[in-house]
C-alpha cells in the first residue's frame, strides 16, 4: 500500500484561522414555546478560550429554522422548513442573507450543507449546496441568484456524499457514493466538470478498511458505519473514513441490537488518504505523517483543516455522522489523535456511562470572515 505525508502548516502557509468554535443547543427565552416568534439564544463553545459564548438571536418572521450547518467565513445555513426557504445567518453581526428557495429537482429538501466559496457580499461568492441521497449538487450567487443550478454528472442509483471548496486553487472537490472524486470549476456562470480525478473503491471500499481494524478482527458481526469526509488542508486534497460502531452500552461495550440508533454510536477510529496529482491516486496517510493539521469534520459542517497553538496537531475534531432525524440522539462528538488512536472529549463527555443525546447535533462554526 502506497503511503503520503502531509505537508506541514508551516511549509504550506495557510491562510490565518480563528480557532473554532461548537455550536451547543440553543437555549429558548424563559416561559416560551417553540414557536416561530421564540427569541433563541445560541451559545458556542469556544474551543481556544475553553469557554460559552452566548449570542442572543432575533427572530425571523416565519416559521422556525433548522440549522443545517457551518459554511465557513462566520455564516451558518438555516432551512424554514414550510417554505423551503434558505438562509445564510452570521450569529456575530446578527445578518441574515436569504438564498433561493429549493424547488424542482430535490422538493423534499434534506439539506446536507451549504458552503461558500467566499464572503456572500462578494459579487464573486458562489454558494454550494449539498443535498441527502441526491444525485446532483446546487450552486447559486447570494447576491443576485434567484434560483439554485443544479450540476453533476451522477446518473441512476448514484449520488454525491461530500464536496469542499478549495480557495486557494478555486475548485469545488466532490465525492459521490460510487467512490468517484471529481474537480469542478464554478467561476463561470454554469458549473463546469474540469476532470474525473479517479474511481476509488478499491482504496476506499468498507470491507478492505474493516479488516484492518483491531477491534473488528476477532469478529465479524459487528455493526459498523463509515463515513467519508473531503478536506483541503494547504494544497493537499484529503480523504477522511470515519468508522462508527452503531451499538455500544453503558460500558462501551458492543450490543447485537437489531434496531440501530436507538443505542449511542460510537467512534472507533479515522483512515487519512492524500490525493496525488501526479500519479493520480490515493494514498495512505500514517499517523505520524498529518503535517501537524487539525482537522474538523461533522455532518452539517463545512470541512477545515487549521493549525493554532491552542488546537492539539495531527488531530480529527469530529461530530455525530448521522443526521438527527435517523439518529434517536446525537452522542458521538470528540478529538481523534490520529498518532496513537485515542478520542479524548470535546466539551461534552465522550465516555459510554456519561453519553447522553443531544439535540439539535452540535455543528462546527469559525467566527473569523474569509
Amino acid at each position: 500500500m502506497s503511503t503520503a505525508a502531509l505537508m506541514s502548516p508551516e511549509k504550506s502557509n495557510p491562510s490565518s484561522s480563528c480557532s473554532p468554535w461548537l455550536m451547543l443547543q440553543p437555549v429558548y427565552e424563559a416561559g416560551a414555546t417553540c414557536t416561530a416568534a421564540t427569541t433563541l439564544t445560541y451559545k458556542f463553545y469556544n474551543l481556544a478560550e475553553n469557554r460559552v459564548v452566548t449570542l442572543w438571536d432575533p427572530p425571523i418572521p416565519g416559521d422556525l429554522m433548522k440549522f443545517r450547518g457551518s459554511s465557513g467565513g462566520g455564516w451558518l445555513s438555516l432551512v424554514q422548513r414550510r417554505t423551503r426557504d434558505l438562509f445564510l445567518y452570521n450569529p456575530i453581526a446578527r445578518r441574515h442573507i436569504k438564498l433561493p428557495p429549493f424547488y424542482g429537482q430535490h422538493d423534499y429538501l434534506a439539506l446536507k450543507k451549504c458552503i461558500l466559496s467566499c464572503s456572500p457580499d462578494s459579487e464573486k461568492c458562489v454558494a454550494v449546496s449539498l443535498i441527502h441521497f441526491a444525485n446532483s449538487m446546487a450552486v447559486c450567487c447570494p447576491l443576485s441568484s434567484d434560483k439554485w443550478t443544479w450540476f453533476g454528472t451522477c446518473s441512476g442509483s448514484s449520488n454525491y456524499i461530500d464536496c469542499v471548496y478549495s480557495t486557494s486553487q478555486q475548485i469545488l472537490f466532490a465525492l459521490t457514493d460510487s467512490f468517484q472524486l471529481e474537480a469542478w470549476d464554478l467561476t463561470i456562470s454554469s458549473p463546469q466538470l474540469i476532470r474525473i480525478m479517479g474511481e476509488f473503491s478499491s482504496i476506499l471500499h468498507r470491507k478492505e478498511n474493516l479488516t484492518k481494524k483491531e477491534l473488528l478482527q476477532s469478529r465479524d458481526d459487528l455493526t459498523c458505519w463509515y463515513s467519508y469526509h473531503l478536506v483541503v488542508a494547504g494544497e493537499d486534497l484529503l480523504v477522511l473514513t470515519q468508522y462508527t460502531l452503531l451499538s455500544v452500552d453503558s460500558d462501551g461495550l458492543y450490543v447485537e441490537y437489531n434496531r440501530p440508533f436507538e443505542l449511542p454510536t460510537v467512534t472507533i477510529d479515522f483512515d487519512v488518504h492524500r490525493y496525488d496529482p501526479e500519479d493520480g491516486d490515493l494514498k495512505y496517510v500514517e499517523g505520524s505523517c498529518l503535517g501537524g493539521w487539525a482537522l474538523f469534520v461533522g455532518i452539517h459542517s463545512h470541512s477545515v483543516a487549521l493549525r493554532a497553538p491552542e488546537l492539539k496537531p495531527n488531530s480529527i475534531y469530529f461530530t455525530d455522522p448521522f443526521a438527527s432525524s435517523i439518529n434517536h440522539g446525537n452522542y458521538d462528538i470528540g478529538i481523534f489523535s490520529y498518532e496513537d488512536k485515542t478520542v479524548s472529549p470535546c466539551y461534552y463527555p465522550c465516555d459510554p456511562p456519561n453519553l447522553k443525546p443531544i439535540f439539535p447535533p452540535p455543528i462546527w462554526f469559525f467566527p473569523s470572515s474569509f
